[in-house]
C-alpha cells in the first residue's frame, strides 16, 4: 500500500511546515551549539532510546502531551531533524492505492488541537502500516497545542519513514 501517514499536498501546508520546521531547526541549532544535551537524570518523560522512535515512546510521548507535561528539547529535535531527513527524501506526490476490503484515514484540519487528535486516534486507532492515515493540512495554526500536535504527526512519520505506512 502506498500510503503515507502524513502527506503534505497543498502548497499552503507545505509553506507552514516549512517554516515551522526552519524555525524549530534554527531555534534547534542556536541550543544544541551553546547547550548540554544530556538529559536530566529528574527527567520523568518519553525518552527516545538510542536513534530509533519507537511507538511505546510515541505513546508515552501522547500520554505525557494529554497530562500537559513537557517533552525533553532533545528528543522534540530528534523528531525535527529525522522529519526533516525523511520529507526531503520523499516525492511531494504520491499515489494512494487501497485495496478492497481495507480502510483508509483522512484527516482535514486539526488546527493545533490535540485532544482532538486523540479522539481522532481512539476512533479510528493509531496510524499504522495497517491503518494508514493522510493528514491534509492545517496542523497547527488556531489550537493552543499546536507543538504537541506536529510532534505527534511527526513522529508518527518517524516511526514510517518510507511513506508506506
Amino acid at each position: 500500500m502506498a500510503a503515507a501517514v502524513m502527506l503534505f499536498r497543498t502548497s499552503k501546508t507545505t509553506i507552514v511546515i516549512a517554516i515551522v520546521v526552519g524555525l524549530l531547526l534554527l531555534l534547534g541549532a542556536y541550543w544544541w551549539s551553546g547547550h548540554n544535551t544530556d538529559v536530566e537524570p529528574q527527567y520523568s518523560g518519553a525518552r527516545i532510546e538510542g536513534d530509533v522512535v519507537t511507538l511505546d515512546f510515541v505513546k508515552k510521548m501522547m500520554e505525557d502531551f494529554k497530562n500537559q507535561k513537557f517533552l525533553h528539547k532533545r528528543y522534540a529535535f530528534q523528531i525535527v531533524l529525522q522529519t526533516r531527513e525523511i520529507l526531503q527524501s520523499l516525492p511531494s506526490l504520491v499515489d494512494i492505492h487501497v485495496p478492497n476490503g481495507k480502510r483508509f484515514t483522512v484527516c482535514g484540519d486539526v488546527h493545533g488541537q490535540f485532544y482532538d487528535l486523540l479522539n481522532i486516534f481512539e476512533l479510528n486507532g493509531l496510524p499504522s502500516e495497517e491503518n494508514p492515515y493522510l493528514f491534509n493540512g492545517d496542523f497547527v495554526d488556531r489550537g493552543s497545542f499546536s507543538l504537541e500536535v506536529i510532534l505527534t504527526l511527526f513522529a508518527f512519520k518517524c516511526l514510517s519513514p518510507s511513506g508506506k505506512a
